[in-house]
């Protein structure tokens, strides 16, 4: 026991607990531990009759309201009371640490009493509680997952315009076309509560189609690359075979024509022997009417001829001068009679066979000229239509391209003229 002063600790009074009014103490000696629980009150009294009130209470916990009102019936019958001894206790225990232990016991009685006297409503509390909350975390989970669908549903829409634009025979215009119609694409109402999400898979859906209309424009360069480089080979190697054509053909009339001065200087040998055969024919008939008509000498080229002398005997001056016919009828007769000699053609004949002309192939110019290399030229622009109109047909064509013969510049031309010319 320790005699002390103790002060007073003042609460506020309770209007639905009746304390007892505490017996006359002698303050100078006092017993500190039954002061210090003297402050607590008859609280195992208000336990018990608390309990057995709310034992007897059919509580209506329907509702959040209701709830909330036996939270706060719970309040003011348990926790009120309960708030007040831990506040006396915290109280006790600072200016009384002798008797701490004595009123940390005695909190833990009240503590029990209390949780025995709460378990008359806080089981139904609870229960209550977690059923509303397992009904909201029901229709948390059943808005997500309505959500979610809706999520899906938007993703589904966005697959579709992608995958489109994946398609292996899509243009970059095409997907041009789908990228601004997909622009203009209003919202269904239907995804109206995913309106963010709409926005955001429709922006990417956006990026994903500009990103294949880039690929599907270097695919198509490409291709347009591969196609002309082709041309360009094609191309290529007709002008080199017809090259190769001309020069053959070049060639074999340098062979005919080569063929053709051999047969010229042939000919033309053959009929220089026929009028040097002539020629002796006639001396050899001159030799032999001398020689009829007793000359004593005689040219000495008509004894060459037949053999009379030899190449170098030359006969003397004025016997030479002698065989000179004089008169008009000795110059006739000194011709000599007419002899028939063979026609040169039938020379010819015998001698050389003519050959027959090498027959070359048609040289076909290609068309190689089109309309950008005619206006070009021309200086201003006409087409295949108007053309036509003049008369001038194309030669050929190159896809879409329209082609015409280098040859039909002076046809273009002088058909021009005589448009201009014909105008009013």
């Amino acid at each position: 026991m320790t005699e002390l002063e103790f002060p007073e600790i003042i609460d506020a009074p309770r209007a639905d607990v009746a304390v007892a009014a505490p017996a006359a103490l002698d303050l100078r000696k006092v017993d500190l531990t039954d002061v210090a629980l003297a402050k607590f009150g008859d609280w195992r009294k208000e336990t018990a009759d608390t309990k057995a009130e709310l034992d007897k209470l059919a509580l209506d916990l329907s509702t959040q309201a209701r709830i909330d009102e036996a939270v706060s019936l719970r309040h003011r019958k348990i926790n009120a009371p309960l708030a007040l001894a831990r506040k006396a206790s915290a109280g006790l225990k600072s200016k009384l640490t002798s008797v701490s232990k004595s009123v940390g016991a005695e909190l833990e009685a009240i503590e029990s009493a209390w949780a025995d006297v709460a378990t008359a409503i806080t089981p139904q509390i609870d229960a209550a509680q977690k059923k509303i909350d397992d009904a909201k975390e029901a229709a948390r989970q059943a808005e997500n997952a309505r959500l979610a669908n809706l999520r899906i549903n938007v993703d589904g829409i966005m697959s579709r315009w992608v995958d489109r634009c994946m398609a292996a025979d899509i243009t970059a215009e095409r997907i041009g076309n789908g990228i601004a119609a997909l622009h203009e694409l209003p919202m269904p109402q239907e995804v109206a509560d995913v309106a963010a999400y709409w926005t955001q898979a429709k922006a990417e859906a956006l990026s994903s189609m500009t990103s294949l209309q880039h690929e599907a424009a270097a695919r198509a360069e490409a291709a347009r690359l591969e196609a002309q480089r082709i041309e360009n080979e094609r191309v290529a190697a007709e002008q080199k075979a017809e090259a190769e054509r001309l020069a053959e053909q070049q060639r074999l009339l340098a062979e005919q024509a080569a063929e053709l001065q051999r047969k010229a200087e042939a000919i033309a040998a053959q009929e220089r022997a026929a009028a040097d055969e002539k020629v002796r024919l006639a001396q050899v008939a001159q030799f032999e009417k001398d020689m009829a008509a007793g000359s004593a000498v005689v040219p000495a080229e008509a004894a060459r001829i037949t053999g009379g002398w030899s190449d170098d005997y030359i006969p003397p001056a004025s016997t030479v001068d002698e065989l000179q016919p004089q008169t008009e009828a000795e110059m006739v007769a000194a011709d000599g009679p007419e002899v028939d000699l063979p026609p040169a053609k039938r020379v010819i004949a015998i001698e050389l066979e003519p050959a027959d002309p090498i027959a070359l192939p048609p040289v076909e110019e290609p068309a190689t000229l089109n309309l950008g290399a005619i206006n070009a030229w021309l200086g201003f622009t006409v087409n295949a239509a108007f053309l036509t109109v003049l008369c001038i047909e194309p030669a050929g064509r190159n896809k879409s391209a329209v082609l015409f013969r280098e040859s039909q510049r002076a046809q273009i031309k002088a058909a021009l003229i005589k448009h201009i010319e014909g105008l009013q």
